[in-house]
């Protein structure tokens, strides 16, 4: 124990040591600079000529008197300068003084890459942004169906309908934005099924001449809380391999097969990964797969090559977060380990660090019975299983307490950090001593 302080005492002492010594001859730079300045002989001219228009200004006064205008005179300063402070945090911060604390503490927050789509992927980022703004949205692009795939089909832009919706989980004013984006046409031959959002951000592809610079332009437009990028520049069309031999093309058609999926494909398998999503993922302090579908909406990005490599290299804790519900057509009586089993086989083994699943099973029957006959039940946490796959298992009650049995955000991104936090690897990289040199 004693060495191990001993170390650590001396691990700060030769830490701090060069911002020592460059304090000290910034002191000694500074005297010198002062001198100079005082020994011109302009300066003692001018010293000697402000002395003088003071005896002629001020009246003499006591000792006491002359610390009483001192006093009164830093006090005022002091005043004026908190005035200015006050004014400047109304202006930018205009939900108060506490916002801008807020503020400072999220802005060094964790970097975090949620790799994913659909409204799991949202409803993370919703929990996330409560802990750091240093959030990176990687969304996939081989949704095929509603509003994203019309446009997609008519003109050719990357499926928009996941992206509109990390937005709104990123916004500033969650509630206004969602109102707004995610308003829908019911009425006209070619808007009606056409969101706000998707229309508005297929007019900004359409300005800006590319996808990713438009979606770049609508996270500094809204001032989200992160980024919003697509997982690459162009559409991609997934194809299954079903287990009965059969394949299937496209997102919505493998929603609606029978037999299990054996292994998915994404078309052009040579797509390129957005860069700015590859450098998130290389300064990344942690890595989140889904929650999402997860032959739809997670894997599909993983079988982006570039991004593949990407996290086979990456530093980061890297987590897959099961989804609550199995899927009808895609995950049917998939339990966790079914689950995280299909997502090492489409990445490799060594990637993932931890899979965080949801053990809480109390459910309303009648809430179940209602999910029961649209072919869903819940994803069972098969302990045995999971506890011989390579891989880290955080299990929690991450329940919503409602009639739809999703995450609940707050829950979801509570475990998370704490589990980033608690994490060695990122202790290293943010330079904080430690005491733990391996995962447990």
């Amino acid at each position: 124990m004693a060495e191990n302080k001993l170390t650590k005492w001396l691990y700060i002492v030769f830490s701090v040591k060069w911002w020592l010594l460059a304090a000290l001859l910034g002191a000694v730079i500074l005297i010198g600079g002062a001198w100079t300045l005082v020994n011109m002989q302009s300066s003692r001219d001018f010293v000697i000529g402000f002395v003088n228009f003071c005896e002629e200004i001020f009246p003499s006064m006591s000792f006491a008197q002359g610390v009483i205008l001192l006093i009164l005179g830093i006090a005022l300063i002091a005043l004026g300068m908190y005035g200015v402070f006050q004014h400047y945090l109304s202006v930018a911060y205009p939900m108060g003084k506490r916002s801008y604390y807020r503020t400072k503490i999220l802005q060094k927050g964790p970097k975090i890459v949620v790799i994913g789509g659909g409204s799991g992927q949202a409803t993370i980022l919703k929990g996330l942004k409560e802990y750091t703004w240093n959030l990176t949205a990687a969304v996939t692009v081989g949704d095929d169906g509603g509003s994203s795939g019309r446009l997609r089909e008519q003109f050719g832009v990357i499926p928009l309908g996941d992206i509109r919706n990390c937005i709104v989980a990123l916004s500033d004013r969650e509630e206004m934005t969602e109102q707004l984006l995610d308003y829908r046409f019911t009425k006209g031959e070619e808007l009606d099924g056409h969101s706000l959002g998707n229309l508005l951000l297929l007019a900004m592809c359409d300005l800006k001449g590319g996808n990713v610079e438009a979606i770049s332009d609508i996270n500094s437009f809204l001032y989200l809380r992160g980024k919003v990028l697509p997982i690459a520049d162009e559409p991609f069309t997934l194809r299954a391999k079903l287990k009965n031999g059969r394949e299937v093309v496209g997102e919505c058609n493998i929603r609606q097969n029978s037999s299990p999926i054996s292994h998915l494909k994404i078309e052009p398998a040579t797509v390129k990964a957005v860069p700015q999503v590859l450098k998130a993922i290389d300064e990344a302090d942690a890595i989140i797969l889904g929650p999402g579908s997860l032959y739809t909406s997670v894997i599909p990005n993983l079988l982006v090559e570039e991004v593949a490599e990407h996290l086979k290299k990456s530093k980061a804790a890297v987590f897959y977060i099961t989804n609550v519900m199995t899927e009808q057509g895609e995950s049917d009586n998939y339990r966790a380990s079914d689950h995280l089993k299909a997502v090492i086989d489409h990445l490799g083994e060594g990637v993932i660090d931890y899979c965080v699943l949801n053990n809480n099973f109390e459910v309303e029957p009648e809430v179940l019975e209602r999910y029961q006959k649209e072919g869903s039940q819940i994803v069972k946490y098969d302990k045995e299983n999971m506890n011989k796959m390579p891989v880290k298992v955080v299990a929690a009650d991450l329940l919503k307490s409602t009639t739809v049995l999703r995450h609940d955000s707050q829950k979801l991104a509570k475990l998370v950090v704490e589990t980033i936090y608690s994490d060695y690897r990122y202790y290293n990289k943010k330079h904080i001593w430690h005491k733990k040199t391996k995962l447990d």
